[in-house]
């Protein structure tokens, strides 16, 4: 008969084969996951070459793949998902401008990882301003502890629609609802005047249940707009923002100057970003100068001769050069109202004897109303003008030898049109800097009783201020 083994040795030798077995199931899974861990820095780092190679939307689509991943994997909790999100946030802030979604995953970002910082190479000033943000309304600090998450934007729990347009030097109302999961003990309304250094703040009153109301008072509504932003608070700590000191809801003030804009660059192309407070003063004045040459169908007698008759009428040019200065004001963001001269400089007039002395100039002035389009740096234009003066043309008699020194030459002599003159003009005017543009246009004149049809090509530039 067999022999029984003893039954405490037997027990002793299964534990220590089962602590081996469970270190070596223990040790593969924390290799698999480092494995894991590895192919999605390979996938972040790819990110980042397309990134600097200003392929935004590939980056972001990487980016959100290697998210994806950690989820499936397990790892949305692991440092390399904390760094996956800082690495969007960046793509979301350089590449489309989206400022709150960028601010969403550097939260997300700090949330997994509270001391992570921003990858050295990614930190210009713009994202790491919105990332310092991110980490101050979180309550982080040099690597610090995490304290309440504070929600914002369309998460934030507060309702309200923004003011967008209210009366100058008139108190606004500004009504919001809280999401009772928010709890909030205190609701403040924090505004900035047009030229104020800093906002002002002020308690929101309970009306009802969840309903806060507040004033702006008209004591801040006396320039173009004011700035304000919404911030719910529990135990004197921030959970809840709408709208921020960097990027708060805009209210444009009706009686205040409009945008002119007719030279103006493109602001931030930035979604529904309110206006900055650089842009508060506008410009409403307008002041150019071009210069050009025309040409027109020139009709009657010659200035010189009144023997140089142009039979039949036909094309003459306006030679050689005029001068066109003009002074306007802007009655709208997109309506100009001007008048421009016409100083025209005549020559290679040729004199005859007993004949009148060549003139040297014709000068016109027009009233002019001018309407602009679109509002890019580039802004097409059409216009109409009204005035009197006179045009001239240069016209050839050259069969005609009597003119010169010698009284044998050919004969050039100048055809007056005019004095009421009108028409249509266009062209474009392309800002180089917001208050000064150039500008390239047609100008169209009918003149009579002295009928002509003069077709002038201007260039030059224009400033507002």
């Amino acid at each position: 008969m067999p022999t029984a083994l003893p039954l405490r040795p037997l027990l002793a030798v299964a534990v220590v084969l089962a602590i081996v077995s469970g270190m070596g199931r223990t040790a593969h899974a924390q290799a698999n996951k480092d494995d894991l861990a590895a192919t999605v820095a390979k996938l972040n780092k790819k990110a980042l070459d397309e990134y600097d190679n200003l392929n935004f939307e590939e980056a972001r689509k990487i980016l959100k793949d290697a998210l994806d991943f950690c989820k499936e994997a397990g790892l949305d909790q692991h440092p390399i998902a904390a760094r996956t999100n800082l690495h969007l946030g960046v793509v979301l802030l350089t590449g489309f401008k989206q400022r709150d979604a960028a601010a969403k995953y550097f939260r997300k970002a700090l949330e997994i990882q509270p001391d992570i910082k921003m990858t050295k190479s990614l930190a210009n000033p713009e994202i790491q301003a919105a990332f310092d943000e991110v980490v101050a309304s979180l309550g982080k600090g040099g690597g610090g502890g995490a304290s309440t998450v504070v929600r914002s934007g369309t998460d934030s729990g507060i309702s309200h629609e923004p003011v967008t347009r209210a009366a100058l030097g008139q108190g606004i109302p500004i009504n919001v609802t809280l999401d009772p999961a928010l709890t909030a003990d205190k609701v403040l309304l924090s505004f900035r005047a047009a030229g104020a250094a800093d906002f002002a703040t002020r308690d929101m009153r309970e009306a009802t249940p969840g309903n806060f109301t507040a004033e702006i008072p008209p004591t801040a509504t006396g320039g173009n707009q004011v700035a304000y932003f919404i911030e719910a608070q529990k135990g004197g700590q921030p959970i809840a923002t709408l709208g921020t000191k960097a990027s708060p809801m805009v209210t444009s003030l009706i009686g205040a100057a409009p945008v002119a804009g007719t030279i103006q660059r493109p602001r931030e192309t930035v979604p529904a970003k309110p206006p900055s407070s650089s842009d508060e003063e506008q410009s409403r004045f307008f002041l150019g100068l071009g210069i050009g040459s025309g040409v027109g169908w020139a009709t009657g007698s010659g200035e010189i001769s009144s023997t140089h008759v142009t039979s039949p009428a036909g094309l003459a040019v306006a030679q050689v050069v005029h001068l066109a200065p003009e002074l306007g004001y802007f009655l709208s963001r997109d309506l100009l109202l001007s008048v421009q001269a016409r100083i025209q400089f005549l020559s290679g007039l040729t004199s005859c004897a007993g004949c009148a002395s060549p003139p040297s100039t014709a000068i016109a002035a027009f009233a002019k109303l001018t309407w602009l389009f679109g509002s890019d740096n580039l802004r097409p234009y059409v216009s109409a003008s009204a005035g009197g003066g006179r045009i001239r043309h240069v016209a050839d008699f050259s069969w005609i030898k009597q003119c010169g020194s010698s009284g044998m030459d050919g004969c050039v002599d100048s055809i007056p049109a005019g004095s009421v003159l009108l028409g249509p003009g266009a062209g474009i005017i392309y800002g180089v800097s917001s208050n000064f543009g150039l500008v390239a246009g047609v100008n169209t004149q009918f003149g009579f009783p002295d009928f002509t049809f003069n077709v002038d090509l201007n260039l030059g530039v224009a400033a507002q201020f």
